[in-house]
């Protein structure tokens, strides 16, 4: 090789060379990196219980007879008969804004002058109902939210069947008649129901 063509191949390598040299800039020069590490996320708790009631098998209720001045056998209600029965509703280790809901199935006929109330956290009254489906419909429902101090609510069911009924003479009378026609026909009114509590998260806009 000789001196002119040796010249002639280093300024081809230098040249080479610059073009790498210079598309590798360009490239570089398009290429950014942010290097970042997000928050720690944790699924927040999700616990709804109902103290007491087992999950593994249904759950018997029967109302506790809690006025004396009439003597029954158990599992019979006549007039001057008033029973309840308790359970609570428990949200506490939950940390999401949930409602509650209780539906109640009735199953028979129920006589026509026995009554429906419900007392909700120890010390809110409701109206009476003439069925307990209308009770929980209209009375047993609510929300808890995340941020509440109290998350538990106690409810009891009261089934109140007056001794007598009515505000008047005639009022009174007519109740006798009913309570008198429910005895008679026994057998007609034949009461059960069920009773299932649902709890279930609420979004942001649904929370009140």
């Amino acid at each position: 090789m000789d001196k002119k063509q040796k010249s002639i191949f280093i300024s081809i390598f230098v040249i080479l060379l610059l073009i790498v040299l210079l598309v590798g800039f360009t490239f570089a020069r398009y290429i950014s990196t942010w290097d970042a590490i997000s928050e720690r996320y944790q699924t927040a708790k999700w616990r709804f219980d109902v103290t007491g009631w087992s999950k593994e098998e249904t759950n018997q209720l029967s109302f506790m007879e809690t006025v004396h001045h009439i003597n029954l056998d158990h599992g019979l209600i006549a007039p001057g008969y008033e029973g309840y029965f308790d359970f609570e509703i428990d949200a506490s280790p939950s940390e999401v804004d949930l409602e509650y809901r209780v539906e109640i199935k009735e199953n028979g006929h129920i006589p026509p002058n026995l009554q429906f109330q419900g007392l909700i956290d120890g010390d809110q009254y409701t109206t009476f109902y003439s069925s307990m489906k209308e009770l929980a419909e209209n009375e047993l429902v609510g929300i808890i939210k995340r941020e509440d101090d109290h998350k538990t609510i106690p409810i009891r069911i009261y089934a109140i069947w007056p001794f007598q009924s009515g505000s008047n003479e005639q009022e009174v009378e007519d109740c006798d008649i009913a309570d008198t026609k429910a005895g008679i026909a026994a057998g007609y009114y034949d009461y059960q129901f069920s009773i299932k509590v649902i709890g279930r998260q609420l979004r942001a806009e649904e929370v009140v």
